[in-house]
C-alpha cells in the first residue's frame, strides 16, 4: 500500500494543508528577545548559593573528579567508580570547569545554557526547523496585538 493511497481514504474536508509564515525581521526580533530574557532568568544569581540539591553534588563532584585524574572515560564518585549516570553533563561541566574554575555557578551553567536553549528555540531556528518558529512567533503576536 503505498502513501497516497492511505492518504485518498481521507475526506477532503478533514485535509488541511500546514502553511508556516516566512521569516521576518520582526520574528528575528522577538527570537532575540526572548533569548536575552531566557539568559537573564536562567543565569541570575547562578553562583550565589552553594550546591544544596544532592542531585547537583552528585554531577559536580565527579566532573571535579575528573579534572583532578585527568580520567575523562571513567566517572568517579569520592574517588569510586560509578557508572550510573550518563557522562554528557559531567564531561560538559568538567569543561565548563577547566575554563572559568571550579566554583558553584560554573557547575550550573551548563543546565542553565540547556535551559536558555530550549526556551528560546534557539537550535531549531539555525537548523531551519520551522518549529522554532513558533516561541518568537507568538511573542511576535502578542507584541502585535495579533496584527501581522
Amino acid at each position: 500500500m503505498n502513501a497516497s493511497a492511505s492518504t485518498s481514504s481521507l475526506p477532503e474536508e478533514k485535509v488541511q494543508a500546514i502553511t508556516i509564515p516566512p521569516w521576518s525581521k520582526k520574528n528575528a526580533w522577538a527570537l532575540l528577545a526572548t533569548f536575552i530574557l531566557a539568559t537573564a532568568v536562567f543565569f541570575n544569581g547562578i553562583g550565589s548559593f552553594p550546591l544544596f540539591n544532592p542531585d547537583e553534588a552528585l554531577y559536580a563532584e565527579p566532573a571535579r573528579e575528573m579534572l583532578k585524574n585527568g580520567d575523562y572515560l571513567t566517572t568517579h564518585l569520592n574517588y569510586i567508580v560509578r557508572y550510573t549516570k550518563p557522562p554528557l553533563v559531567i564531561w560538559a561541566q568538567a569543561f565548563l570547569f577547566s575554563l572559568f574554575g571550579v566554583s558553584e555557578g560554573v557547575a550550573r551553567s551548563f543546565g542553565a545554557a540547556c535551559g536558555v536553549r530550549h526556551e528560546s528555540g534557539y537550535p531549531s531556528t539555525l537548523m531551519l526547523i520551522p518549529l522554532g518558529q513558533w516561541p518568537a512567533a507568538s511573542l511576535c503576536k502578542s507584541v502585535s496585538n495579533g496584527k501581522p
